[in-house]
């Protein structure tokens, strides 16, 4: 049972939580405190978006603690069709599971995934918990833990299945007040090009990005591929100033 440091500490991610209004809020007020009751070196969450034509589910935008962790999860992004547990992103229900549990240690260390993305950071363990809310996959959670830390125990995922009912509602929030505040007009949308100086192809992605595209589905759109999409959106980030699409939601004329 829960000690009474472990309520108090419970408490304060709740209420973290719920003064999360951005997802960079997550990285300054929501992980710091889960940190505090589930150790753990890294933590991310990458959202999800599903193509209701295809039912195809596709990962976009993680939102990592510490922030240069982001570098292994959008390499991780590129290569998640090879990873065997992506079947927690077809759950409609909320689901967690403790990789130790699933893949032994040498299967683990040696995969393709490990190697290409997670090596350098000594990844040993993690918890992946599937945010979902009314029967759809919003995103999942993941915390790691490296060799010294050791692995995740049952107290740790029974807090983790604790906040993760509180943090299925909280992402379904904003996503769509982000989705909201990201429609655009056409006027907007012509004051923004000239402003930046963004050409036709840059305004094209622009436009996207307000319509809260993924990469895939902005390459679909357009009929180019994901590589010539990043390389616009470097091109667009490097004039507007920002690092993210999410900064580029914030953004108007």
């Amino acid at each position: 049972m829960p000690g009474k440091n472990e309520f108090l500490i419970y408490n304060e991610i709740i209420y973290s939580l719920n003064k999360c209004h951005e997802f960079s809020d997550l990285q300054q007020l929501f992980f710091p405190k889960l940190r505090m009751l589930i150790p753990f070196s890294y933590a991310s969450i990458l959202l999800c978006k599903t193509d209701e034509k295809s039912s195809n589910v596709f990962l976009h935008t993680p939102v990592c603690y510490p922030d240069f962790f982001a570098k292994a999860e959008n390499e991780y992004i590129k290569y998640s069709d090879k990873d065997t547990l992506l079947w927690l992103m077809h759950s409609q229900e909320s689901t967690l599971i403790r990789e130790s549990d699933l893949i032994d240690e040498e299967k683990r260390v040696n995969s393709f995934l490990y190697q290409r993305c997670y090596s350098k950071y000594n990844i040993y363990d993690t918890l992946q918990y599937s945010i979902t809310y009314e029967g759809k996959i919003l995103g999942v959670i993941t915390l790691f833990r490296t060799k010294i830390d050791g692995t995740f125990s049952d107290e740790d995922m029974f807090y983790l299945r604790s906040c993760g009912m509180h943090l299925n509602l909280r992402i379904d929030t904003m996503i769509n007040a982000q989705r909201s505040l990201s429609a655009i007009t056409k006027a907007e949308l012509e004051a923004l090009k000239l402003k930046y100086h963004l050409t036709a192809r840059e305004t094209e992605l622009l436009s996207l990005i307000y319509e809260y595209n993924t990469i895939n589905e902005m390459a679909e759109r357009l009929n180019i591929t994901e590589h010539t999409i990043q390389k616009h959106l470097q091109n667009i980030f490097n004039k507007m100033n920002v690092s993210s699409r999410w900064d580029i939601l914030k953004i108007r004329p």
